[in-house]
């Protein structure tokens, strides 16, 4: 009887043992981010990373913050060996996070990338519209935004992110063109990663 208690018991430990563990929940999916002191966009995410060209070059960087509170800008300077080689500008307003310019054009108005409040996953997509500026040749243009719970590629402290992406449609001279620009945002520490499509991306120093 002893015996056949201990083999029930046994038995019951390997069934529970080979059970599924419970699907886990992403941390951000469903969360309703209120204001700016969530995420801090406008915070420098670090001081060393990396540019990623199309090519796949990395180009070692220094990423340096520069801000106009009169204006409510942040600008980002990628610098290398002494030269600022890639810069993007953003409107870091109370209401809003959105992006001004990147090296070699820029938005009019501003494209939002995250609208306080947010929810997550099941905010409906936003879209805007306005004129990108590519050197001095300007382009009608429309973007679709959605705010999603999406892990970054990156090892800790930057790997749970929301994922803000843009699908960005340019209507100029000749056939319409699309793109699609993304930016990862940790809580606590901003814009870690973003990527302009196949331009290049910025993202911390890999170890």
């Amino acid at each position: 009887m002893i015996a056949r208690l201990l083999l029930l018991t046994l038995l019951g430990v390997a069934v529970a043992g080979c059970e599924p563990p419970p699907a886990s929940v992403p941390p951000f999916e469903g969360r309703t981010i209120r204001d700016r002191e969530t995420f801090r966009p406008g915070t420098a995410p670090y001081r060393t990373g990396e540019l990623i060209l199309a090519e796949r070059t990395s180009i070692p960087i220094e990423l340096v913050r520069i801000e106009d509170a009169e204006r409510e800008l942040v600008t980002f300077e990628c610098v290398a060996h002494g030269e600022t080689v890639d810069q993007e500008v953003y409107q870091d307003r109370v209401a809003s996070f959105s992006l001004v310019s990147k090296t070699g054009e820029s938005f009019d108005p501003p494209l939002p990338l995250i609208v306080y409040p947010v929810r997550v996953g099941e905010t409906k997509p936003f879209e805007w519209k306005g004129k990108v500026l590519e050197g001095e040749v300007p382009s009608n243009a429309h973007a679709v935004v959605t705010v999603l719970d999406e892990p970054s590629n990156l090892p800790a402290p930057f790997s749970e992110t929301i994922r803000v992406n843009v699908e960005l449609s340019l209507h100029g001279a000749g056939d319409p063109t699309k793109r699609e620009l993304a930016f990862w945002f940790v809580e606590g520490r901003g814009l870690v990663k973003r990527s302009f499509g196949a331009l290049d991306t910025r993202q911390p120093s890999q170890p």
